[in-house]
């Protein structure tokens, strides 16, 4: 079984029972640059908010 991620930020947490907030700092190419395909979908929603580029 794979290890639980306890870093909200990156891939494999569990965002179940969980409300996180904040701010996200992704540069290019830094280590939150990264992409996330669910082909099944999620529950819940993901709030974003692009000041600056393209989101």
């Amino acid at each position: 079984m794979a290890e639980t991620q306890n870093d909200p930020l990156l891939p494999g947490y569990s965002f179940n029972a969980h409300l996180v907030t904040g701010l996200t700092p992704i540069e290019a190419q830094g280590y939150l640059d990264f992409f996330i395909d669910r082909p099944l979908g999620m529950k819940g929603y993901i709030l974003n908010l692009t000041i600056r580029g393209e989101g």
